[in-house]
């Protein structure tokens, strides 16, 4: 059986900062390298420096905690807990980090995140409550609460109109004016003319590294 290469030779640097858009066709490796700057999954070769450590070698466990406190993630299919209200949503990554044993401290950065993504009045409401675009606010929302140093973004307009997406990327470029890194996989140009840096894939390699 001969061996497929989800990424070969790849090689770059993400400044913290950054909004860097990935874009390549199906099967370039838009997904895999996500997962692995996610530490969602470990390269096979080569080495993954995060906030100049190298996490290649780390166990599952600290792999589980650099993501829960260094990274949110933002994906197409919102990923909410169907069964809670918004704030309950936003708390999930609290509870995984134990920041939940203190009540007040995890609500205030619960509250904190859902005011950043304009959410006040949804507080109470369960996802079947809430449009797509709000339910990808509580997404963003959840995705900050830690405070990360990285926002992950995976096609996160894929599941609603033009208009709502472009207030998605605007509350996404909003992170990023505040000096937090976003990286958002999209295949949509619209949305990454949002960034201010495009990598190109084809065939899991880099084909274009841009700078706008």
């Amino acid at each position: 059986m001969a061996e497929v290469h989800a990424l070969s030779n790849i090689s770059f640097v993400v400044e913290r900062g950054e909004f860097i858009a990935i874009m390549g066709p199906s099967g370039s490796g838009k997904s895999t390298l996500m997962h692995i700057l996610g530490c969602l999954d470990r390269p096979t070769s080569g080495s993954y420096y995060l906030d100049n450590s190298d996490v290649t070698a780390l166990s599952n466990k600290e792999l589980s905690i650099i993501r829960n406190h260094r990274i949110g993630f933002v994906f197409q299919s919102y990923n909410l807990i169907f069964q809670l209200n918004v704030i309950e949503n936003v708390e999930v990554p609290l509870i995984y980090n134990r920041m939940s044993l203190n009540y007040d401290s995890g609500m205030d950065k619960c509250l904190k995140a859902i005011r950043a993504v304009g959410l006040n009045e949804r507080l109470r409401h369960r996802p079947s409550e809430l449009s797509g675009g709000e339910m990808q606010r509580v997404a963003i929302a959840r995705a900050l609460v830690n405070d990360p140093l990285i926002i992950l973004a995976d096609e996160p307009t894929g599941n609603l109109d033009s208009k709502t997406g472009e207030e998605i990327m605007g509350i996404l470029k909003g992170l990023n004016d505040e000096g937090r890194t976003v990286i958002v996989v999209t295949h949509d140009e619209k949305v990454a003319s949002h960034a201010n840096r495009t990598i190109k894939l084809k065939d899991g390699s880099i084909l274009v590294d841009s700078r706008q």
